[in-house]
């Protein structure tokens, strides 16, 4: 199981971007849209790490 250095930094800014659009959304007022979009994020987030660990 070798990660190449350039796909583990590529694979941390998803996650870094994903957290900081959760961030953003939870900083607004619209509490249920904020919501929404965190369960959306954590589906793709979730099936994007499972995706990156079956290719290895």
């Amino acid at each position: 199981m070798t990660v190449s250095f350039s796909e583990q930094n590529w694979f941390i800014h998803v996650v870094r971007r994903v957290i900081l659009w959760m961030f953003v959304l939870l900083k607004k007022k619209d509490f249920k849209f904020s919501i929404k979009i965190r369960k959306i994020n954590f589906k793709t987030s979730k099936s994007l790490t499972r995706m990156y660990i079956s290719i290895y």
